[in-house]
């Protein structure tokens, strides 16, 4: 975590720049549903073309600030996620050339080279993904139920209890799947120093005819990389179709109970359409926050390796060897 804190810490400007786009975005998703119900309520019922032509309008407006929004937050969180790989691998670089021979050897030559490509690679995916689709989904979440409570408080139970559920399956599929993602990291490592040595040692196996150990070698740190991943994946599986019967419920219960409100007068239909609306935003945010949530230990792991590097006492203190 060191890393990322010293990375935020010289790149101020660029994590505020890219938190307020993702607030302007998440200020246009929410916005829309609103100017619905206002249109439907306000526009269509009075049949005024002028209200529905100035609704249309700002409708419009909002949605294209939400888009500019969206494009800048994307490109200013690649931006930070390449700018952390090119920092990360520099300095990484720097102390590998610190390092002796015994130093190397604790190590492995393999597991080093997969430190600097696949691990950093998966804290490059981690920043994107992280700012992209698991930071908005809370925050989304929070401001749909609290303008929900605005129009109905009966409507609003009923998709509070079904994201309440969600989040809990979400944490037991995480409590099951984190330690299993954790281990994938070393199972890339030996792939890596399998691969290595077989090619390496190519002539050495040809001249002795090893070649058929070699291949259940091979396959075997292939199989087990695969292995575990499958099993990962399995676990992970459950969290889309949860999500999309989850959403089936709250739009038929959303439509049952707001239909009985508007047929007493207890609601306009403009409320109920941003509700469902409102409802299927914080479910599809937080499916999406849900399945890129897998990486997130496997980032962790990955970080976690990189500093291992990064702060290991070395034996000579040149600057080079």
């Amino acid at each position: 975590m060191s890393i990322l804190k010293t990375f935020l810490q010289k790149n101020k400007g660029l994590a505020l720049l890219t938190f307020v786009m993702i607030c302007l975005q998440i200020a246009g998703t929410l916005g829309v549903p609103k100017l619905v119900a206002k249109l439907i309520d306000t526009g269509i019922a009075s049949g005024e073309a002028s209200v529905i032509k100035k609704i249309g309008v700002e409708m419009l407006l909002v949605a294209f600030l939400g888009t500019i929004a969206a494009v800048a937050s994307s490109y200013f969180s690649a931006l930070a996620s390449a700018r952390f790989g090119f920092q990360t691998r520099e300095k990484y670089f720097r102390k590998f050339q610190q390092l002796s021979m015994k130093d190397i050897s604790r190590f492995s030559s393999g597991s080093l080279l997969t430190r600097m490509t696949n691990d950093v690679d998966n804290v490059q995916q981690m920043i994107v993904l992280f700012c992209q689709m698991i930071l908005p989904a809370p925050v989304i979440c929070v401001f749909t139920i609290l303008m929900m409570f605005r129009y109905s408080l009966l409507l609003t139970w009923v998709t509070l209890i079904s994201v309440v559920f969600y989040v809990w399956i979400v944490y037991r599929l995480m409590k099951r799947g984190a330690p299993l993602s954790l281990s994938i990291q070393p199972k890339m490592d030996r792939i890596t120093i399998t691969l290595r040595e077989f090619f390496t040692g190519i002539n050495m196996i040809r001249a002795f005819d090893n070649q058929s150990y070699e291949e259940k070698r091979t396959n075997k740190s292939f199989a087990d990389y695969a292995n575990q991943m499958i099993k990962v994946n399995r676990i992970f599986a459950w969290v889309t179709p949860i999500a999309f019967l989850l959403m089936g419920i709250i739009y038929a219960s959303i439509l049952w109970f707001g239909g009985n409100l508007v047929a007493e007068g207890a609601l306009q239909i403009g409320v109920v359409t941003a509700v469902v609306e409102y409802s299927m935003l914080t479910l599809a945010y937080l499916m999406i926050a849900a399945m890129v949530l897998v990486i997130i230990p496997k980032s962790f792991a990955s970080l976690r390796r990189i500093e291992e590097i990064l702060q290991a006492e070395i034996e000579i203190e040149e600057e080079t060897i």
